[in-house]
């Protein structure tokens, strides 16, 4: 059963991420894996192949199934009571990495990234990485650095080695990750890893949140926009 919304954000106050099993079964994650895999391979370019990476977007707009991941109840609560009743979906779509990627280094989350440090206090965004696959230690999963989000700056140089105060995200598909928008690396993975991250942010910083996801996406986003922007 999922934990306790009081002890998530605990645990993305103390850590900057929290890991919460088995919010939806493995049969809807191997369901919502299979429907991914199929656009995966209408989507598939020449770039793509060759980065060892390939994003999925506009996911709303594509099938029922992420549409539910986007409004799950937990999901809304816990990020209604970090950033506020009045939140907004800045970016929607799902992340695969190949076997042998490795040329994502620790980096902080949008809008982080746009922003000269130090970073302003408080909470402007809270990223959602729904596992479609199992994320293990042997498989590439997503990495972090525990306790990063109170530093208000970028990642430090090199980075694009390990660290040691690194900490290997795992957990069985159907889970969920809960994470303030400050750091994260993949590690190379060895089979494909299919997740599926979404951006929550606070209506104060929806405009550049939202500019660049609708300058490539008015068409497809306008026809569907009451659906995600009211969940």
């Amino acid at each position: 059963m999922p934990q306790h919304t009081s002890h998530i954000l605990e645990q993305i106050d103390t850590l900057g991420y929290c890991v919460v099993p088995n919010v939806i079964g493995t049969d809807e994650a191997d369901r919502a894996r299979g429907i991914l895999h199929q656009l995966l391979a209408a989507e598939i370019t020449d770039e793509a192949r060759q980065a060892g990476t390939q994003r999925v977007g506009s996911l709303a707009t594509k099938d029922p199934m992420f549409l539910e991941l986007l409004c799950h109840p937990l999901v809304i609560e816990v990020w209604q009571r970090l950033l506020g009743e009045d939140i907004i979906c800045s970016s929607w779509s799902a992340n695969t990495l190949y076997p042998g990627h490795d040329r994502m280094g620790w980096h902080a989350d949008y809008p982080y990234w746009s922003k000269q440090p130090p970073w302003p206090a408080g909470h402007l965004a809270g990223q959602t990485v729904w596992m479609l696959d199992d994320f293990t230690l042997e498989n590439g999963a997503t990495a972090v650095v525990p306790g990063s989000h109170r530093k208000g700056h970028p990642p430090e140089e090199p980075r694009n080695r390990w660290r040691d105060d690194g900490q290997v995200v795992t957990g069985q598909r159907g889970s969920v990750v809960l994470a303030h928008g400050r750091g994260g690396i993949p590690p190379v993975p060895i089979t494909p890893m299919r997740r599926v991250p979404v951006c929550w942010g606070c209506t104060s910083c929806r405009g550049s949140c939202l500019r660049r996801t609708w300058e490539h996406n008015w068409q497809n986003w306008k026809r569907h926009r009451s659906w995600w922007r009211n969940c």
